[in-house]
């Protein structure tokens, strides 16, 4: 007889719960949706960003120029507050919640670039109306250490007292250190003119006085020599017309 050939049906065990199916589409659907929603947000937040970017401007044109860094940021901080709950209430009000954190992310980390910008411009600010300040006290103790000869015995103490307004102890010694400059070059150049041959005698007693000062002390050395120098020269010339006067050519002069 003729061989006969049967083929049996292939049956698979591995069934797909209708259930699970739905889910799976459904959780792509949910995935798009919500990439497509990043997207879109990114896109509308950087539109919103430029808008905020000029009130953040703003603010701190308002406090650059604060030369106390503390106020500045505070008053900073509740601008950028008060503005970012108005713009999310009213501009942000109908967008997704996508789009609004978006603004956020954006909007805190422009805040922060820009409030580290605000504390070097009023940290500068305060550096300035320190150093004018300093130098207004410079000035004043120079012309009363020129002036008045008793104030010399309180100038240290003046000194001492003005620099601890500087709560850095490095800023207050250099500070210190620049206000005793401005002292010892008011003394040497004050000394070399009014009393120049004292003054040249203390220095061979004592060559170490005033080195915080060297050039000060360099010149006013100079113009101490010049003026005894001058002096010499004026004392001779006086004592030999004094004694040419006394000559019978010097009395026929008269």
């Amino acid at each position: 007889g003729r061989p006969t050939a049967e083929v049996g049906s292939i049956k698979s065990n591995v069934q797909v719960p209708l259930t699970t199916a739905l889910t799976s589409v459904q959780s792509a659907v949910a995935n798009y949706y919500i990439r497509e929603k990043q997207e879109e947000a990114k896109v509308k937040s950087s539109e919103y960003e430029n808008e905020s970017w000029n009130e953040l401007y703003n603010i701190y044109d308002k406090y650059k120029n604060n030369p106390y860094p503390t106020d500045a940021t505070s008053g900073f901080l509740k601008d950028t507050e008060s503005y970012k709950q108005n713009f999310l209430n009213t501009t942000l009000a109908n967008e997704s919640n996508f789009t609004k954190k978006a603004w956020l992310a954006k909007f805190e980390s422009n805040s922060g670039s820009t409030l580290v910008a605000l504390n070097k411009s009023s940290r500068k600010n305060l550096d300035n109306k320190q150093e004018e300040e300093f130098q207004n006290f410079g000035s004043s103790l120079s012309t009363r250490i020129r002036l008045d000869d008793s104030f010399l015995a309180t100038a240290d103490a003046e000194i001492d007292n003005y620099v601890l307004k500087f709560p850095d102890e490095f800023v207050r010694e250099e500070k210190r250190k620049e206000a005793f400059k401005i002292k010892n070059a008011t003394i040497v150049d004050k000394q070399s003119r009014l009393n120049p041959v004292e003054f040249l005698n203390q220095l061979k007693k004592n060559p170490e006085l005033y080195s915080d000062v060297p050039e000060e002390k360099e010149k006013a050395i100079k113009y101490a020599q010049k003026i005894i120098e001058d002096g010499n020269n004026e004392y001779f010339k006086n004592v030999i017309n004094s004694v040419i006067a006394k000559t019978p050519f010097g009395q026929q002069a008269d």
